[in-house]
């Protein structure tokens, strides 16, 4: 197929998909919390797992939902109809069944924090894998598209960069350049495998 045709836009035409693998640190969580108002105050989204880690973190609880209770707005794979900050069921804290739930709800692309080792991508998404100064040296660089500073205002300036390099393709994401990716659908509360 023809390269698909490309448009000068803002990140207010984004929708992205926002994990994390551990709790983070303050300023990390205040650079997060910055870059969902930024792109929900654009007009685009920020899709969300109910069960994610960030959402125990009262700065950025308070940085993007204020007094509002946290509960999900749409459900795992519901499309996404309005945009905004977006909660999403999800029965599991499963990396790759969220990421799947979040990219069948619509997300374009998908920002994630790991911590201790590198996670799967999405075979059909862009996954950036950005990793905290104090896991330099335990993550292997070349597994991850970015080490923060620990500086909130300059780690919410190199997350964006990031951000909009990869949505315009100027940068392949790590896991996604290696094919380290995974696909799989929760099975609910009350599925089996067998």
């Amino acid at each position: 197929m023809p390269a698909a045709a490309t448009t000068l836009t803002d990140l207010g035409a984004l929708s992205v998909g926002l994990l994390t693998a551990a709790p983070v640190n303050p300023p990390t969580a205040t650079a997060l919390a910055a870059i969902t108002r930024q792109i929900v105050g654009a007009g685009g989204s920020v899709l969300l797992p109910e069960s994610d880690p960030l959402l125990a973190n009262e700065s950025f609880r308070a940085g993007v939902l204020g007094t509002t209770p946290a509960h999900a707005t749409l459900a795992y794979g519901q499309p996404l109809t309005q945009p905004g900050l977006h909660l999403v069921a999800s029965e599991t804290d499963h990396w790759v069944e969220n990421l799947t739930g979040l990219g069948g709800c619509g997300a374009h692309l998908f920002l994630t924090m790991v911590s201790e080792n590198s996670r799967q991508g999405h075979p059909l998404l862009p996954v950036i894998q950005v990793a905290e100064a104090a896991q330099r040296g335990r993550l292997p660089a070349d597994d991850v598209d970015a080490f923060l500073s620990g500086e909130a205002t300059a780690d919410e300036e190199a997350i964006i960069r990031l951000l909009v390099a990869v949505a315009q393709r100027d940068h392949t994401a790590a896991v996604n350049a290696q094919g380290f990716t995974d696909f799989q659908l929760t099975r609910g509360l009350l599925g089996v495998s067998t």
